[in-house]
């Protein structure tokens, strides 16, 4: 079976980090953007099988 894709947009670079860390630990196939029209440029070029935001107001 092929690895599960996952996007992550986060903007705080330690957050991002530990997400990734996390997720790549647990099997995944993690790409990253760091801002929301990076996210959404990439969010549109590939397949994902989850897109992991975080917003905080």
């Amino acid at each position: 079976m092929a690895k599960r894709r996952i996007l992550v947009v986060e903007d705080d670079r330690a957050i991002l980090q530990g997400i990734h860390d996390a997720l790549e630990y647990a099997g995944y196939d993690v790409l990253e953007a760091k801002d929301g029209k990076e996210g959404t440029r990439m969010a549109l070029r590939f397949d994902y099988d989850l897109l992991l935001l975080y917003l905080f107001s």
